[in-house]
């Protein structure tokens, strides 16, 4: 006969005779229940009835053995689980991605450094979700233990919150020499680059290297210590081409890099006055961004510049020859009345009263149109060449 008993929370149960004595969890609350013994045999027990008073501890000890089982997972409790050690696998990721940071020893370093951001997020997430539900289920995932989603995601929620102070804490050598360069405070600026380049050389070499190079170069370009400069852009270029080369895609990043320091190191020439290998950079330059974005895109200021250096050479038929293509190339975009047009008349004329190639009505009919145009723009001053 069915035994019928309820909890104090008020939910009502019924049991078969076989679990009399035996302790249950009540699923509605969690509380531990005895299931009473059946009326008939309750009745029927005497203290000197030794037979079945031994029958019963018999029964109850071996429901005590079986309890100690563990008991199947609940929906809420497996769920709660796989948060939880979804969150211990991204908190150690996150650990591990800090350790590389602190450690250049480790050959991962470049590959986990990418991983701390998106690890933290991933442990923060599936942490604190594996507390909620947890929370929520109030359930032990295997009893005998007391293993359960809120113990488990606790730990990785510590590692991903050391991760984030750690990351917010450590310093930016590349974005503080940066910031110190364009303030002028070169000396802290190779400071900052020079523990980039300590901390990046490895093994195996971080991928801010080169701009770190390139940062120092600049930095002593700045300070007119160019035959330093020239050495770092030596070292970073040799890293772009490198990557470059081995970079399937021909517009890439690496090619613009390459592209952006040959820029700097030509400026680096032209202040130590070695206009030579200015333009020979400059022509190279030239070219590579011919390749890279396609036939007419060098942009005409630049091929001003390029005709200037030619003019200090007294190279003025190639001086010249580099102003039309400029013209030719604003005129193409169809912008003869911007101030592109002007600046490329106007640069004609310099050349012509440098070279002597250029008659005074040629002169005076250049500067009458670009006068003209940039009359178009009052905000705009007009260049020393009026004067």
């Amino acid at each position: 006969m069915p035994i019928s008993f309820a909890c104090n929370c008020g939910k009502k149960f019924r049991a078969k005779d076989e679990a009399a004595g035996r302790k249950v969890s009540c699923p509605n609350c969690n509380a531990q229940i005895q299931v009473p013994l059946p009326p008939t045999l309750d009745q029927g027990i005497k203290t000197d009835d030794s037979e079945i008073i031994s029958t019963i501890k018999i029964v109850e000890n071996r429901r005590q053995f079986a309890s100690l089982n563990p008991s199947p997972m609940n929906t809420v409790g497996l769920v709660s689980l796989v948060f939880g050690l979804l969150s211990i696998f991204a908190g150690c990721l996150a650990i591990m991605s800090v350790i590389s940071l602190m450690s250049h020893k480790f050959q991962v370093r470049g590959a986990l450094d990418s991983w701390l951001g998106p690890s933290i997020l991933l442990a923060l997430f599936s942490g604190a979700l594996g507390l909620l539900i947890s929370r929520l289920g109030s359930q032990r995932i295997v009893r005998a233990y007391s293993l359960n989603g809120m113990r488990l995601a606790a730990i990785p929620l510590i590692l991903a919150l050391f991760s984030v102070l750690y990351a917010w804490l450590q310093p930016n050598y590349m974005a503080l020499g940066y910031k110190a360069l364009g303030d002028g405070r070169l000396q802290e600026a190779e400071q900052y680059y020079l523990k980039e380049i300590k901390e990046g050389e490895g093994p195996p070499e971080d991928e801010s290297l080169p701009y770190a190079y390139q940062g120092l170069a600049r930095t002593y370009s700045a300070q007119r210590r160019f035959s330093e400069a020239e050495k770092f852009f030596q070292r970073s270029l040799a890293i772009f081409d490198s990557n470059a080369k081995r970079d399937s895609d021909p517009k890439s990043s690496w090619n613009y890099a390459v592209i952006n320091c040959m820029e700097y190191q030509a400026v680096n020439f032209l202040q130590e006055r070695n206009i030579d290998e200015s333009i020979a950079i400059l022509r190279k330059v030239f070219v590579l961004k011919e390749d890279l974005y396609g036939n007419f895109s060098t942009p005409w200021n630049d091929l001003l510049v390029l005709s200037s250096l030619y003019e200090q050479k007294k190279d003025y038929s190639n001086a010249i020859m580099t102003v039309q293509v400029a013209m030719r190339r604003v005129e193409a975009r169809d912008m003869t009345e911007t101030i592109p047009y002007a600046a490329c008349l106007e640069q004609g004329v310099q050349i012509g009263r440098s070279s002597g190639l250029m008659t005074e009505a040629e002169m005076s009919e250049s500067l009458s149109r670009a006068k003209s145009i940039r009359s178009k723009f009052p905000s705009l001053p007009l260049p020393d060449i009026y004067q």
